[in-house]
């Protein structure tokens, strides 16, 4: 039942990526294959039931809606469209946190669509609050929830992951200290980096939603690139965590310079772990590697023997 709503989380992806990309004037083609056919999408988000499906597939479809409704002209069934993509993205931020940014990129947006000064911010910020505040309220309230969820927002940094460079640089410093005699003090120095990169990534969100204000940078993309920022800087990285900002950025960036990093990147990180996200005994990875440089030496020797095995018919 729990892959069956991951599953749903994918078809809503399907369906609203193409259409951000149509938004972002971007190939729709180009940006589905990104960021639903995706490796990482394939591999972990069905086969490690994680709420990453769940959330970005109510994310995509959430700003679809607001996004149309913030361009149509005024009127009942523009703003019932538009509260409606709220509360979807809403419940993207009520499954996972992060994506709580994304209400201030749709607020801007809405902002600029009311005027340049800072009345239209706050006008804009008070709707949003509105909005997204009796939903969450309701969430709480129907799913008998409380605010239970919020004393666990920092259960994850408990864990000391790699792929976090905050964290990485945190446990290296602490070592080295150690192997200088000045003691153990690598938790300290976590928390004072992990700090420090999260104020640098809410800095940088900051500068884009200002950017996204002043019509220097699309609403879309102003989130992708913010995302991306707070998953460099978050505690703890998960590969999965990349989908994160990859969504919006395949809807957004049309430069093969930046699809050929993420497909690279993508394949390496979708291999990295397995799907529930726990590493490999050390005898399957030996065999997992031999049996993947077996595969790939026999399609090469098939390729030079046979060259034309790649040509059309």
């Amino acid at each position: 039942l729990h892959r069956v709503i991951a599953v749903i989380g994918i078809l809503m992806l399907g369906w609203a990526v193409p259409r951000l990309a149509e938004y972002c004037g971007v190939s729709d083609v180009a940006a589905l294959w990104l960021a639903v056919a995706n490796p990482l999408v394939l591999f972990h988000l069905v086969s490690g039931i994680h709420s990453e499906s769940l959330m970005m597939g109510l994310l995509a479809v959430g700003l679809v809606l607001a996004l149309r409704a913030i361009d149509a002209p005024p009127g009942p069934r523009t703003t019932a469209l538009f509260v409606l993509g709220v509360v979807l993205v809403t419940g993207s931020a009520l499954v996972k946190l992060p994506t709580v940014v994304a209400l201030g990129f749709v607020g801007m947006a809405l902002a600029r669509r009311w005027g340049t000064g800072v009345s239209a911010i706050i006008r804009a910020a008070v709707t949003m609050l509105v909005i997204s505040g009796v939903t969450a309220g309701l969430a709480m309230l129907l799913t008998s929830s409380g605010l239970g969820w919020i004393t666990k927002l920092g259960a994850a940094t408990s864990l000391r992951s790699w792929l976090s460079p905050p964290t990485a640089l945190g446990v290296i410093t602490g070592g080295i200290g150690q192997y200088l005699g000045l003691g153990d003090h690598t938790e300290q120095v976590l928390v004072m980096v992990q700090t420090a990169a999260l104020l640098g990534a809410a800095a940088f969100t900051v500068r884009m939603l200002f950017a996204v204000h002043a019509g220097r940078i699309d609403p879309v993309g102003g989130l992708g690139v913010s995302m991306a920022a707070i998953v460099v800087c978050f505690p703890v990285v998960h590969p999965w965590y990349v989908l994160w900002a990859l969504v919006p950025l395949a809807a957004w960036a049309s430069r093969v310079e930046f699809r050929i990093p993420v497909v690279a990147v993508s394949a390496v990180l979708a291999c990295f772990t397995l799907p529930p996200g726990a590493g490999l005994p050390p005898f399957v990875t030996i065999q997992a590697w031999a049996a993947t440089i077996v595969a790939v030496l026999l399609l090469l020797f098939l390729l030079f023997r046979w060259p034309g095995l790649l040509r059309s018919p």
